[in-house]
């Protein structure tokens, strides 16, 4: 027996077991048809009972469903799990929320089982990582979001990072300034909904001053036989390890109250660690976690009962070999040069079978599963040069593979040169992925759009499948790897005959992207004009870089002409993404928008230089 969603809709809302049974159910009620002028059904109203319940003997993770003709009852036994069940059940009666500040009632057209069902999420952990100054500034909101469906930790990230001292100029991060002003408010917003609140970046080498190398050279990397006050330190030399827990104590005084500290190496492929005789033996791995536990030693005594990440990262995505992590350290998987093209486990994708395997590595070096989670970056605006790919069918998979291995957290990095203007896709689908270790794209497609489009929603969802293609096609380098200094999409011409492959399969790009574009509506207003403008400049990102790519081949191939021709629509598309931004951006957006577009320029008159016979002036 079931009991139709219109129906349950209609119910009024209850709470009982005190003050966190009250707040799932006004959480619930922030998206219930019968709230929208924020005023609760009164008793006796409706026929029918929903009911917020906190048993506190109860198991947690998880919730329990009880549902029967007139009565739902949703019983958890802590804040969290019943906010979780507050999530799912507006899920389940198509109440949604697709954004920040935004929530939306489809068609109520499916059914609440009755009896009693258990539900627990796939992972302990599952979080969204905040990740640059335009939404940091909308924390609030993306708070909401988080809790409204299902995630439960919310992970502050600086990008770029924000200085120590914030001095003034340069391409800095606002992140450490927004906590000086609204820190208080923060940590009383993430403990209010049940969130873990989660804090850092970059910055472990601005825990020893560089300003200190004049005096202690000797605490700083040797590379090539010489010290260099650039990147890191040298995580042998006794100093250093005083100054680093300095820095630690300093760090973790100024931003208390969070759950769990991030404090990683410096953000390159590779070459910022120490050389010198006390480090040669330890690998990059090794001297990344020898220095997060020298920084989680001095968590025990100035932060107690916080827990410290160790980033597995480029050069450090390897296990360590020799270094045992502290009791208070979690590892965080960065797989950032794995394939999005393919789910994590598809055997026909070579790159990400190497990253599985180091993967399994990590796990066992830290004892088992649930001291690893994986920190992806399904929104990621700068690995995927503005574009917001939809990952219909690699998430759900990835998601499910990390479950089965047991994971004990899965996060989405956040972070775009530009707003989200809309209904937001990509970080919607990953909280749904994340409770559920996999998810129906189909399904959870038609849904997302009927409750946010209504009768438009067929067309906006071909327009998100064009989008899936057209972004697979490039996101799949084949073996081609990052040239010198260049970022995963900047690709490379070596081997030739990779970049051959990514120029057809651009080409192919080019074709779904221009159908995507073609599939969505004119006259629309609301959420559907939002959207268009949201998904514009993925298209525009987009059709940039397959035009690009094409003419690299071109020019490869000896075909100036050709390169040229599409150097012109390259150019054309480029306008348009500055354009958008110049329309919809802002100055919080500016410290990675503007460089990110120089960026495309600098890439663009590079191919176009080779075209014009003048040499590569990168090689």
């Amino acid at each position: 027996m079931s009991v139709a969603a219109a129906t349950v809709r209609t119910w009024r809302v209850e709470a009982e077991g005190g003050e966190p049974a009250a707040l799932a159910a006004v959480e619930f009620r922030s998206g219930h048809p019968a709230a929208e002028t924020g005023v609760p059904p009164a008793p006796g109203e409706r026929d029918g009972a929903i009911v917020f319940r906190l048993e506190r003997e109860a198991g947690s993770p998880g919730f329990t469903v009880e549902a029967g003709p007139e009565r739902l009852v949703v019983a958890a036994g802590t804040l969290r799990d019943l906010l979780d069940g507050a999530a799912w059940l507006r899920r389940e009666l198509g109440l949604l929320t697709p954004c920040p500040g935004r929530e939306v009632a489809g068609p109520p057209g499916g059914e609440v089982r009755e009896g009693r069902h258990e539900f627990r999420p796939a992972f302990r952990e599952r979080g969204l990582v905040l990740g640059c100054d335009g939404l940091h500034e909308q924390w609030r909101e993306w708070f909401a979001f988080a809790s409204r469906n299902g995630l439960n930790t919310v992970f502050l990230h600086d990008t770029p990072p924000s200085p120590w001292d914030r001095p003034g100029g340069g391409r800095t991060g606002r992140l450490f300034a927004l906590w000086d002003r609204e820190g208080e408010a923060v940590r009383a917003e993430a403990r209010r909904l049940g969130l873990r609140l989660e804090f850092g970046g970059h910055h472990l080498s601005t825990l020893v001053p560089r300003e200190a190398f004049e005096e202690h050279p000797e605490w700083f990397p040797e590379r090539d036989g010489r010290r260099s006050r650039e990147f890191n330190l040298c995580v042998s030399n006794a100093g250093a390890r005083r100054a680093l827990q300095e820095g630690a104590r300093r760090f973790f005084a100024r931003f208390a109250g969070c759950d769990i500290y991030h404090l990683w190496a410096d953000d390159l492929r590779g070459g910022g660690w120490c050389a010198c005789a006390g480090c040669a033996e330890l690998t990059p791995s090794d001297q990344a976690l020898l220095a997060t536990n020298l920084v989680a030693e001095a968590a025990e005594e100035a932060a107690p009962g916080a827990r410290i990440a160790h980033l597995a990262y480029h050069d450090t995505i390897a296990p360590p070999t020799r270094v045992e992590p502290r009791a208070n350290v979690d590892a965080l998987w960065a797989p950032r040069n794995r394939c999005y093209a393919h789910a994590l486990d598809d055997e026909a994708c070579l790159r990400n079978r190497q990253h599985l395997q180091e993967l399994r590595g990590l796990i066992a070096w830290f004892g088992g599963p649930e001291r690893v989670r994986a920190f992806e970056y399904y929104s990621d605006g700068i690995l995927f040069k503005w574009m917001a790919p939809p990952h219909l069918e690699v998430l759900p998979r990835d998601a499910a593979a990390y479950r089965e291995l047991g994971l004990g957290g899965l996060l989405d990095l956040a972070v775009s040169p530009r707003p989200w203007w809309g209904p937001t896709w990509h970080a919607w689908w990953f909280a749904r992925c994340a409770w559920d270790g996999g998810g129906d794209a189909a399904e959870a497609l038609a849904s997302f759009c009927r409750a946010n489009f209504g009768e438009q929603a067929a067309v906006f969802a071909e327009a998100y499948r064009r989008l899936d293609a057209a972004c697979r096609q490039l996101l799949d380098r084949g073996g081609l790897e990052p040239m010198g200094r260049g970022d995963v999409l900047d690709y490379n011409d070596r081997p030739a005959e990779e970049l051959r492959g990514l120029a057809g399969r651009a080409a192919r790009a080019l074709e779904e992207f221009a159908a995507a574009a073609q599939a969505l509506p004119i006259a629309v207003d609301g959420a559907g004009l939002e959207a268009v403008e949201e998904l514009a400049p993925t298209v525009a990102a987009g059709m940039h870089l397959a035009e690009r790519v094409i003419a690299w081949d071109a020019v490869m191939q000896g075909q100036a002409a050709e390169a040229q021709a599409h150097l012109g629509m390259a150019d054309v598309h480029l306008r348009a993404l500055g354009d958008w931004y110049h329309a919809h951006g802002g100055s919080a957006w500016s410290a990675l928008a503007e460089p990110m577009l120089r960026g495309a320029r600098w890439h663009t008159d590079r191919v176009r230089a080779m075209a014009a016979g003048r040499g590569d002036p990168v090689r």
